[in-house]
């Protein structure tokens, strides 16, 4: 019976199958941080894109913010992109994700870098899912409210169409989204 060849360094998988993950994903997700510490100082690589999305990725979509801050002291990137070609505050999409927007900016998240595909700014995807402290905090960051997304949408009418959505989409301030802030 042959040996299979090793692994890279620093990247445990979990499942041969197409939908991949990585042991230091898991642990950042679920808040594992002593976990995720000892795999990053056991070399696993705090970048790596394992099964379309890194660590940081999935840290912040959790939200789990001490997971995001050991992340980016161990130099994680905050504008990596995923395979969709998302950045990690493009996933700060809850209202509990505050702070780990505040953290990403704090490390140099470019707030107006564009999804791949779409074209759309953290600030879109704020603006659309009714996040008022989200989108107050990119505008004082830089964030520009006239960029269009490759459909040609603000972030304003981002706003106006995310107020259509039905209930608990999003946090919807005084019956108006983020239009009153923009």
């Amino acid at each position: 019976m042959g040996v299979s060849p090793p692994l890279p360094a620093g990247l445990w998988v979990l499942s041969p199958r197409t939908q991949q993950t990585s042991a230091l994903r898991i642990a950042a997700a679920r808040g594992y941080e002593e976990c995720a510490r000892h795999l990053l100082l056991c070399g696993a690589e705090v970048d790596a894109v394992v099964g379309g999305r890194g660590a940081l990725h999935d840290s912040v979509a959790a939200p789990r913010p001490s997971s995001a801050r050991l992340l980016l002291s161990f130099g994680a990137d905050p504008n990596l992109l995923s395979s969709d070609g998302s950045a990690p505050l493009h996933l700060c999409t809850a209202p509990d994700s505050l702070q780990c927007a505040e953290l990403l900016l704090a490390h140099g998240a470019r707030v107006n870098l564009a999804t791949r595909e779409r074209a759309l700014t953290a600030l879109h995807v704020a603006a659309g899912r009714g996040l008022a402290e989200h989108v107050g905090l990119y505008l004082r960051h830089g964030a520009d409210p006239a960029l269009r997304s490759r459909q040609g949408e603000t972030p304003l009418n981002a706003a106006c169409s995310g107020a259509e959505r039905p209930p608990g989409w999003g946090r919807d301030v005084g019956g108006h989204g983020d239009v009153a802030l923009m």
